[in-house]
C-alpha cells in the first residue's frame, strides 16, 4: 500500500514538471529590444552624419543642406570673441559666414568619415591640436557640461534657450580638423544644434 501511494506521488510530479515550462516576462523582452535599439543607433549616427556630411560639401545645396535644421530650435554658431566666446542664432545653414566674409557651408575639411569612438582631447603640442585626429563621435554631452553660454554675456532670453537646447543634445562631433558639432534628436530626427567654430588652444 505504501509503495502504491508512494509511486501515485512520484507520477504526480512528474506530470507537473513535465507540464512547466519557461516563461520570459514582458520586462525582458522589452529590455532586449531596448538593448538591440542601443547598438543600433551608433551606426545609424554615422550614416546619417555621412550624409550630412556630403551635403554640406556639395556647392549650392541650399535645400538640402537648410533641410538638416531644426524647425524648432534652430542653429547656434559660436566663436571666438575675445575674453567671451559669441553665439549668434540662424535658422538656415548656408547662410552662416565666416570671418572672412564667405560661407561657412560648403565645408572645405578633409575627413569625411566619422568614427564611433571616445572623443579625441585637446593636446597643445600636437600639431592637429589634438591626441589624436579623424572625425569622432560619441553619444555625451560636453556642451551642457562646459556650460559656457553662462560666461557669453547674453540676454537672459538666449541664456534660457541655450539652457534648454542643451539638455536635448545627444551626439558631440569632434573634427579635429575642422569644428565641434552638437546634434540633438527630435521626433526620430538628428540635427545640428550648435556649431563650434574655435580651435582648441587660442589657435
Amino acid at each position: 500500500m505504501k509503495n502504491a501511494f508512494f509511486f501515485l506521488v512520484l507520477t504526480v510530479l512528474w506530470v507537473a514538471c513535465s507540464d512547466s515550462k519557461p516563461t520570459h516576462s514582458n520586462t525582458d523582452s522589452a529590455s532586449s529590444e531596448t538593448s538591440s535599439a542601443a547598438q543600433a543607433e551608433p551606426a545609424q549616427f554615422a550614416a546619417f552624419f555621412s550624409d550630412f556630411y556630403t551635403q554640406a560639401h556639395q556647392p549650392g545645396n541650399t535645400t538640402a543642406l537648410d533641410a538638416f535644421v531644426s524647425g524648432t530650435h534652430g542653429i547656434w554658431v559660436v566663436e571666438a570673441g575675445g575674453a567671451m566666446p559669441t553665439f549668434t542664432h540662424y535658422t538656415q545653414l548656408h547662410t552662416i559666414p565666416l570671418g572672412n566674409g564667405s560661407s561657412l557651408f560648403p565645408l572645405l575639411t578633409k575627413f569625411s568619415e566619422v568614427i564611433i569612438d571616445t572623443l579625441p582631447l585637446r593636446d597643445c603640442d600636437k600639431p592637429s591640436l589634438f591626441n589624436k585626429e579623424g572625425c569622432f563621435a560619441q553619444q555625451v554631452n560636453t556642451f551642457a557640461q562646459h556650460k559656457i553660454w553662462t560666461s557669453a554675456g547674453l540676454p537672459l532670453e538666449q541664456r534660457n534657450a541655450l539652457e534648454k537646447l542643451a539638455a536635448l543634445i545627444d551626439y558631440t562631433v569632434v573634427d579635429t580638423n575642422g569644428f565641434v558639432y552638437y546634434f540633438i534628436k527630435e521626433n526620430g530626427k538628428w540635427h545640428p544644434a550648435v556649431i563650434d567654430l574655435r580651435r582648441p588652444c587660442g589657435a
